[in-house]
């Protein structure tokens, strides 16, 4: 099937709504071009010296939005806020007030700008060691940060991110979504402040219609679109 096919089977199933955040990783700038050209304006990269050479040989598409979709390193905080628009994997305190410093430190340079932020959350233990799903606050952990969190005045909090392990059944994906729905409602109740949650990342190439029930926001799909 052919990329333009794959866009438009995808797009066929979801709300005008929902983000489709192609995981570009794995494909070279000219594909990332292809798919701009299909309409896609969202791309998740994990690396952050790949997304920085293909954010320089795309730089004429000016309404590109990226995505580090990946673990972030502490050591690599200073420079993933300057190449991302988003970054998902925001999964320890430690890790979200290094982003708080950082920002403070950049705000004021010309053309920066601010990304805006995910919290990552593990539904559910993952073994594998090649999965970015082993990362992430566990839900008693998140919520024990959050009074610390949103008193981190130079954060964009935007939402919740999930990675499931591969291979669970049908209705597994579905009610571990639809508990970071959950999640996500039960937190907006608590009214905190600089933390807004509309968005909630969740799905992938194996799992994004389960996703796309349970109320996602932004499918990050790579290897449907890409293989």
């Amino acid at each position: 099937m052919k990329l333009a096919q794959k866009i438009a089977e995808i797009k066929e199933q979801i709300h005008v709504k929902v983000k489709v955040v192609a995981v570009s990783k794995y494909v070279d700038s000219s594909v990332i071009r292809e798919a701009y050209a299909l309409g896609l304006r969202d791309f998740g990269e994990s690396r952050i010296q790949d997304a920085k050479q293909k954010k320089e040989e795309l730089q004429d598409l000016k309404d590109l939005n990226w995505h580090l979709v990946g673990h972030l390193q502490t050591n690599k905080v200073k420079e993933a806020i300057k190449i991302f628009d988003w970054i998902h994997s925001v999964d320890s305190l430690r890790l979200a007030k290094l982003i708080n410093e950082e920002t403070k430190v950049c705000k004021n340079e010309k053309g920066f700008h601010p990304p805006k932020l995910l919290l990552q959350v593990k539904l559910a233990d993952d073994s594998s060691p090649a999965s970015f799903g082993k990362f992430g606050f566990a839900v008693p952990e998140l919520l024990e940060a959050l009074p610390e969190i949103s008193k981190l005045e130079n954060l964009q909090m935007k939402g919740l991110m999930t990675i499931l392990p591969r291979g669970l059944p049908s209705d597994e994906n579905f009610r571990l979504f639809s508990a970071l729905a959950d999640l996500q409602k039960q937190i907006q109740e608590k009214n905190f402040s600089n933390i807004s949650l509309d968005e909630l990342s969740m799905g992938m190439s194996g799992d994004y219609l389960e996703a796309i029930r349970a109320g996602s926001t932004m499918l990050r799909v790579g290897r449907f679109l890409f293989t």
